[in-house]
């Protein structure tokens, strides 16, 4: 697991994942972008993880910024469990 510490929403989703999964991974990169403005408008987050010197990328867009992300993060996963 990642030596990466903190305290905030994004930090917890990735912890509880991670714990979940039991493996040695690293969250190296986490991205927000917003695709539309207003009110209803989508987030593509885009996240990578790196597992025994292997890069992952996953990727989700929703409405919701955090099931987003937690998408972007099984999607990662998932790559690395396929490999």
């Amino acid at each position: 697991m990642s030596s990466r510490s903190g305290s905030g929403v994004i930090d917890a989703l990735y912890g509880a994942i991670m714990e979940a999964i039991g493996a040695p991974i690293e969250l190296i990169d986490y991205r927000i972008n917003s695709l539309s403005r207003g009110k209803g408008s989508l987030g593509k987050v885009t996240a990578q993880i790196r597992c025994d010197d292997q890069l992952f990328s996953g990727k989700a867009i929703e409405q919701d910024v955090m099931r987003a992300s937690a998408l972007a993060l099984i999607n990662a996963v998932n790559k690395m469990l396929l490999k």
